[in-house]
């Protein structure tokens, strides 16, 4: 036969089915002490399905830091979730006591670890191709804003930094050559082959409205004598509509 016994309001049957419970956990709450079972002592560690639960966590017999009240709290990794009961934690105990909530797994507990490469390889998996909004964008300039590079962190980087290919295949399909000083070079200091030959055919910068054509349509070869020079887009454009 079982029986209800009195004692605190969060408490039903010798141990407490609310604190740390929270709604959501799957956790029963029509658990109740037999009369020959013996009452838990402080640092019983038992499995839920042990006491009553559906589940098979463990779970372990804890006073309430604030008010003494003992309770079951649920362990994750080894260490219990919460240090007060529900009533404790609500009325803001927390900050009487100094303390803060659940400090062992939050960034204070990481700082200063590395992750396994392992963690990081996933973690940089799931982030690929996601852009970070303005706000956030914002947020990290403001955080970083004043902040200096020590001088072991430029050294690793000059230690990184690759020497320039002279030529590469860019993503247009033109071929890109690396002259930082030239007006209409990228933020990477390349500018297009095609037109930097015949800039030097025609000794003199081109505009940005002329255009460099490829009469073979190969846009690799930049010999002087594959290369055609119009005046505008529209010429070019025209010339490729008579040449179809």
């Amino acid at each position: 036969m079982d029986i209800k016994l009195a004692c605190h309001p969060d408490q039903v049957a010798g141990f407490s089915p609310s604190p740390p419970f929270e709604i959501g956990e799957g956790v029963s709450t029509n658990s109740s002490l037999s009369l020959h079972e013996k009452p838990p002592i402080i640092g019983d560690i038992k499995r839920g399905r042990d006491f009553g639960l559906q589940d098979s966590h463990k779970w372990i017999w804890l006073p309430c830091e604030s008010c003494g009240f003992t309770r079951w709290v649920r362990m994750i990794n080894g260490k219990p979730r919460n240090r007060l009961c529900q009533n404790c934690g609500s009325r803001g105990h927390l900050a009487e006591l100094g303390k803060k909530k659940n400090t062992w797994f939050t960034s204070e507990r990481m700082k200063g670890q590395r992750l396994p490469s392992e963690t990081r390889r996933k973690v940089s998996q799931r982030l690929k191709g996601r852009h970070l909004s303005i706000e956030h964008r914002q947020h990290l300039r403001e955080a970083n804003l004043g902040k200096k590079l020590s001088t072991e962190t430029i050294e690793k980087m000059k230690l990184r930094d690759r020497p320039k290919k002279e030529r590469i295949v860019k993503g247009c399909g033109y071929i890109g050559i690396y002259c930082p000083n030239h007006p209409s070079a990228d933020k990477y200091g390349r500018a297009l082959e095609h037109r930097v030959v015949m800039e030097r055919e025609m000794g003199r910068y081109l505009t940005p409205e002329e255009v460099v054509h490829h009469i073979n349509e190969d846009k690799t070869d930049n010999r002087i004598e594959n290369l055609q020079l119009f005046a505008n887009t529209n010429l070019h454009t025209q010339f490729h509509m008579r040449n179809k």
